[in-house]
Formats: structure tokens, C-alpha cells, sequence
């Protein structure tokens, strides 16, 4: 009996310790991620919020103002700290065993393609590849020489010359109508032909070291629904974001509890989707955020979650109505018309953020109907009386960049039927593959943008 009751005293004790030893990593965890977080957000947005403090101290009449402070962002500060803070998680949550080599963890967190600007690695991904023995392979070098050499076009050719473009509309001050068309259509393609650059540059240059680093776009203007696009678009950090704040949200003991009530009161519908609602909404907002402290960034995340919200919710309804009116939601022409409306409810995002502040962006917004009214001088009658031409560049150089987006394309779609251009001229002649890729190094040579002047280091998503 008295054997019984130590047993049963010793039990607790070991229950109580393992109870407070799960607490203190809880701690520990929790204050690790507020530290480098609260780092990031200091380098980022650390002005934006003195700016704010500065802009509800005038309102109130106080004549005190902070100075914005001169602050240099430290390369790639965003991307490793997701990909070190994602190990911490993992290694919290997984149990995957900790690294005791700091130099190798070294390497994972700061392996230097991605470094600028992703894509975001896991370390179970990574880990094997950086630190097992690697020897020479001449395809594998020339698949990433090609890689690189498909990147810089999609950076140099294509996104540097339609920054010109938009940077010539933005000089008008106010830009209005057709101009607002245009400018949005240019901005989502200057942004996916940059960012996906940079990334195909990153993953071409690992890809020759033996390193093969997962893909950041899956052709994202081929989603057919918002919450697809999100899954093609950016796709590590979409993945992050899902896994570590998405999960943690819509599982989390809050919710449970709450999910426990309404299916007391026979609510299941909303128990079930209230959870999934609010974690969307957090992601698309926290996302937006990340990019910039500012009104028109958080008008773009409620915008996005808001969106994806809607067509969760009314999805059924919708499905009903086709099948009412018989539409065959299989067929091409309706995933067609699925591409095309999600294609257009991204520009539109897009778009929130483009304005130097969010009431030019709201501004720019309001002017589209300017596009139907020829009295205005902003009408779609600029796409031929030669205005638009001559703001920027001459016709010449607008058909060359439409062909080079033509290529483009094709090569999207061939992805998207799973042909991957690299390996399918492998298996062409090695004149063929020759002559292909010296057309793609003179397409660069001769319409890529560079000079005394331009600074090709320069991507869009590297001050993110």
C-alpha cells in the first residue's frame, strides 16, 4: 500500500516537472520569435510608426514631433529570419533533432542565392542537400546556367523595361482612365517577370552547386480561384504563413472552445468555418503588412481576405446557380473565364498598393471610367492616337517587348502542361539547343535594359 502511494506521488512530481518543463519551452519560444520579430519590424517599419505617432500628436495639437531615424536594412533580413524562426518552429513542434553545428546552421539560415530575396527553405529540405558530399555533373550545371540565363531575361527584357513604362505613367502626377488600365496590367506583369527573375537567377545558381531549392511560382496567372493563387503565387512564404499562423489560429484552444459552442447550438456550418474565416483574414492581413506599415497595404490584405472570404462562402450558392442554368463548369471556356476574372481581381489589388499614398491609389481607381469617356483625353484612345507610344517608348520597342511576353507565355503554358523547357532540350539536338539558347543571350544583349545608369541589382522584392 505504502509501495502504491510512492508510486503514485513520484508520478506526479514527474507529471508536474514534464507540465512546467512544456511551459518554460512555451516561454522560451514565445520570446524568441517576439525578439527577432520585433527586430524585423524595427528595421522596417520602424519610421512608418513614427510617422503615425507623429501625424495623432498633430492632431491632438501637440507640438512635438520624433524624427524618422536613418536606419540601414540588413540584406535579407525578412527572408532568414522566417527560414531560421520556421527551423525554431519546427524543431519546437516536430521534434526534428537541433543542429549542434553552428556553422552549418549557419549555412542553412544565410545560403547565399536565396538570401536576397527567397525563396524560403525548410530544413528539412535543405539540410540534407548543403551538407551531404556533391560531385561535378555538366547537366546539372548547364540546367542552371539556362535557369539563370531565363531569370535575367524575365528581369532585364521584361520587367525592367515595363518599370520604364510605369515610371513614365507615374511622372504625370495623377494618372487617370486608360492610363490607370494600363499601369495596373503592367505592374502585375513587371512584379511576377522580377520576382520569379530573381528567384529562377537564386535556384540556377544553387542548381549548379548540386542545390535544388524548391520553386516559388507555379504559373500563378493561371489560378482560376483567389485562394489558388495564393497557392502558386510566392509559394514558400504562402506556405509559411499556412503552417505557422494559419494552423496555429484555427486550431488553436480559442477556437475550439468557440467551435464547441455553436455546434451546442447546432450551429455546425459556422463552427466549422468561423476558425477557417478568421485565419484567412489574419494571414492575407499579416502578409500585407510584411510588405508595408501603411494604409494601403492594409487595405490590400483586408481586400484579399475579404475576397477569399466571399467566395468560400457563396461557392455553394454559386455552383447551384450554374448547375441551374447549365453551365458546364469542366469546360474550357468557363476555366477560361475562371482565369481571367481571378487575373482581374488580383490587378485590382495590386492596384490598392500602387499609389504613392492609399487616396491616390483610391483616386486612380475612382478615374477607370474615364477609360469610356473619349472627352476626357484619358479614354482607351490613347492606345492608338499615339499618346501612350509617345509618353514611353516608340511602337517598335512595344511590339518587341509584347513578343518577348508572347515567349514568355508559351513557356508558362509548357510549364503548366508539366513540359520543363530545360529537360525537353536535353533530349533535342545539340545544335538546337544551341541555337536556342544563343537567341536568348542576344535577346538580352539587345533588348535588356542596363547601362552607366541602371543598377541591375535592384529587385522589387529585396526591400521587402
Amino acid at each position: 500500500m505504502v509501495q502504491k502511494q510512492t508510486d503514485a506521488i513520484a508520478k506526479s512530481d514527474d507529471d508536474s516537472r514534464i507540465d512546467k518543463l512544456k511551459r518554460n519551452k512555451k516561454l522560451i519560444i514565445a520570446g524568441v520569435l517576439v525578439c527577432n520579430f520585433g527586430i524585423l519590424a524595427w528595421f522596417k517599419h520602424l519610421n512608418a510608426w513614427i510617422n503615425y505617432i507623429n501625424a495623432a500628436l498633430g492632431i491632438t495639437g501637440i507640438s512635438f514631433s520624433i524624427d524618422n531615424v536613418s536606419l540601414i536594412l540588413p540584406l535579407g533580413i525578412s527572408f532568414y529570419t522566417f527560414q531560421s524562426m520556421g527551423y525554431l518552429i519546427d524543431v519546437y513542434r516536430t521534434g526534428i533533432k537541433p543542429d549542434r553545428n553552428i556553422f552549418k546552421f549557419a549555412l542553412f539560415v544565410s545560403f547565399f542565392p536565396q538570401l536576397i530575396q527567397g525563396p524560403i527553405s525548410r530544413y528539412s529540405q535543405l539540410s540534407k542537400q548543403l551538407f551531404e558530399k556533391h560531385s561535378f555533373n555538366i547537366i546539372r550545371v548547364k540546367h542552371g546556367i539556362m535557369l539563370i540565363l531565363w531569370g535575367v531575361f524575365k528581369k532585364f527584357v521584361i520587367a525592367d523595361r515595363i518599370a520604364i513604362i510605369i515610371a513614365d505613367i507615374m511622372t504625370l502626377g495623377d494618372p487617370r482612365g486608360m492610363y490607370v488600365v494600363v499601369l495596373s496590367f503592367a505592374y502585375v506583369f513587371q512584379l511576377y517577370a522580377d520576382f520569379s527573375g530573381g528567384v529562377d537567377i537564386a535556384r540556377g545558381a544553387a542548381q549548379i552547386f548540386g542545390i535544388i531549392l524548391p520553386q516559388n511560382f507555379l504559373r500563378p496567372y493561371f489560378a482560376k480561384t483567389m485562394p489558388e493563387y495564393w497557392r502558386r503565387w510566392h509559394v514558400t512564404l504562402n506556405g509559411w504563413w499556412r503552417d505557422y499562423i494559419f494552423y496555429t489560429v484555427s486550431f488553436s484552444a480559442l477556437f475550439k472552445k468557440v467551435a464547441r459552442y455553436f455546434r451546442s447550438k447546432g450551429m455546425n456550418k459556422t463552427a466549422k468555418l468561423l476558425p477557417v474565416y478568421t485565419g484567412t483574414m489574419i494571414v492575407r492581413v499579416v502578409n500585407a503588412l510584411w510588405h508595408g506599415a501603411s494604409m494601403k497595404f492594409l487595405a490590400n490584405g483586408f481586400y484579399n481576405g475579404l475576397v477569399i472570404i466571399l467566395g468560400m462562402q457563396f461557392h455553394p450558392a454559386f455552383m447551384k446557380l450554374a448547375k441551374l442554368l447549365h453551365i458546364n463548369t469542366e469546360s474550357k471556356i468557363f476555366k477560361l473565364y475562371q482565369i481571367i476574372r481571378t487575373f482581374c481581381l488580383v490587378t485590382f489589388a495590386r492596384l490598392l498598393t500602387r499609389g504613392t499614398r492609399f487616396l491616390m491609389s483610391v483616386s486612380m481607381i475612382a478615374s477607370i471610367g474615364d477609360t469610356f469617356r473619349p472627352d476626357t483625353g484619358n479614354s482607351y484612345k490613347i492606345l492608338f492616337n499615339g499618346d501612350l507610344t509617345g509618353l514611353t517608348y516608340g511602337k517598335i520597342v512595344w511590339i518587341l517587348l509584347f513578343l518577348c511576353i508572347i515567349v514568355w507565355f508559351i513557356a508558362e503554358v509548357l510549364n503548366e502542361k508539366g513540359i520543363i523547357v530545360r529537360e525537353w532540350l536535353e533530349n533535342r539536338l545539340f545544335v538546337v539547343q544551341w541555337v536556342l539558347i544563343l537567341m536568348l543571350i542576344a535577346a538580352i544583349a539587345i533588348f535588356g535594359v542596363y547601362g552607366p545608369d541602371y543598377s541591375a541589382s535592384t529587385f522589387i522584392y529585396q526591400q521587402f
